[in-house]
């Protein structure tokens, strides 16, 4: 199996034991801070350590540029697949990517930042999108865009 599919795997593995837990919820469960819902399920925190370290392990195993590029497509784009809190859940594994850049040959990073600026909108953005979009850019050899007004970062 590849890289890729193996994040594609662990992520579709994730979504479908929060949908089992969110069907097996009390309606009501969470809302207001009373009760555990979904969003409190111990899964969370288990798919993301579990991330964190296949990443890692990932980072370590001297992947090829090739390689790298496959895993970035799917895991920045698996948040695209919920709306609902999981999309957060879905983008912090976008920081865990940050190690990887390194890997990227400098026109697979342009190929990257330009797909990403595609994919999640300016104003959408998240602080630690902001961040791997900027490693991107300097692997390319570019300077990171600036934000904000007067381009204050």
């Amino acid at each position: 199996m590849s890289a890729a599919d193996e994040v594609a795997n662990r992520i579709d593995q994730y979504l479908e034991e929060i949908d089992r837990v969110k069907q097996k919820a009390k309606p009501g469960a969470g809302l207001f801070g009373i009760g555990v819902g979904p969003k409190d399920d111990p899964c969370n925190d288990r798919f993301l350590t579990d991330m964190q370290s296949w990443f890692e392990r990932f980072a370590q195993s001297e992947p090829s540029s090739e390689e790298v590029e496959e895993v970035m497509d799917i895991a920045f784009t698996a948040q695209q697949q919920r709306q609902d809190f999981v999309f957060f859940t879905l983008i912090a594994i976008h920081g865990m990517a940050l190690p990887l850049v390194q890997r990227l040959l400098p026109e697979a990073a342009e190929r990257q930042a330009l797909a990403y600026e595609e994919r999640v909108p300016r104003n959408q953005r998240m602080p630690v999108q902001m961040k791997l979009l900027d490693e991107l850019y300097r692997r390319a050899g570019r300077q990171p865009r600036k934000r904000g007004l007067f381009g204050r970062r």
